[in-house]
């Protein structure tokens, strides 16, 4: 994982979020099903649009694909996943939205390392996991 300054050439293409909530003492995470390939649990993401933030991309992008509005927490940092460059924050749950594209899961920490479908995307979870609610 890599943390990238706003003015690299190595920008992100995409933003993404890791929504973490406390439940009952435990804290659960958000997974969404991959369009590509419906078998792979990810993170909500998708592209940053033009004049958008990358904070603002992955709070617009959970909204759209998880249908969860949410609050920024912190920058976890910048990752290659599937070769798209996606920034990647850790953001708290406000309420849930009427509609969602895609298939949704809440899981405990153990069970999100397990169904994430990439090693780089439990490095970010365990990244999430270490910042707590």
């Amino acid at each position: 994982m890599l943390d990238v300054p706003a003015e690299t050439d190595e920008r992100p293409t995409h933003a993404g979020g890791v929504v973490a909530r406390a439940d009952g003492g435990a804290v659960r995470y958000l997974l969404v099903r991959a369009r590509r390939n419906p078998t792979w649990w990810i993170f909500p993401k998708g592209h940053i649009e033009v004049g958008e933030t990358w904070e603002d991309a992955a709070l617009r992008e959970t909204a759209e694909e998880a249908g969860v509005e949410a609050l920024p927490g912190a920058f976890l940092g910048v990752l290659d996943v599937a070769g798209q460059r996606v920034a990647y924050y850790l953001l708290r749950p406000l309420g849930e939205l009427p509609s969602a594209e895609r298939e949704r899961r809440w899981c405990d920490y153990d069970e999100a390392a397990s169904l994430l479908a990439l090693p780089a995307l439990r490095a970010v979870l365990a990244r999430a996991h270490t910042r707590g609610t």
